[in-house]
């Protein structure tokens, strides 16, 4: 007479519940970790890989080091000629005496020293002769060229600016 007993079957005892899902989490925490524990072996490609590898990488290293390929060294540029020095140096006074006239205009009067016209290159030096006229004297490797206010600016400039690609005869 079991379907006439009023008590609940052993199965369906409200206790059994709980027991049944720890004894679930307890299986599933053993099997990952017997999952872990049997990690794979390292595969064959993977040791081929490394075999192959290494040795190309060696060999790479080993070149790199003792030919010094082209690509890796940097090449030194060519040695500036006296003539594009004489010029890159008339160029640089060109707009160190613009910026002295450029003071001149907006002060009204010369500047005491070359500094007042803002960053001074120290290859040029300033000579301040009377309230209109003045000397700007320059150095690079070994050309010494002196410029006098006198003279027109683009007369002293000549072609530099375009022998070195700079302005309108590009």
């Amino acid at each position: 007479m079991p379907e006439n007993d009023p008590r609940p079957s052993r199965a369906h005892q409200p206790g059994n519940e709980t027991a049944d899902l720890v004894a679930q989490v307890l299986e599933e925490q053993k099997l990952r970790e017997d999952a872990q524990q049997r990690k794979a072996p390292p595969s064959r490609a993977r040791s081929r890989v490394a075999a192959i590898s290494l040795p190309l990488l060696a060999t790479f290293s080993f070149y790199l080091w003792f030919a010094t390929p082209a690509w890796v060294t940097p090449t030194q540029p060519d040695p500036v000629s006296v003539a594009e020095a004489e010029a890159g140096l008339r160029v640089a006074m060109y707009f160190q005496a613009q910026r002295i006239e450029s003071f001149r205009q907006a002060q009204g009067r010369l500047p005491d020293e070359l500094a007042e016209t803002g960053a001074a290159p120290p290859e040029m030096r300033y000579e301040r002769l009377d309230a209109r006229t003045y000397h700007l004297s320059g150095t690079s490797r070994g050309t010494t060229l002196t410029y006098d206010s006198s003279q027109p600016l683009a007369e002293f400039a000549g072609d530099a600016l375009t022998r070195l690609g700079i302005g309108a005869g590009r």
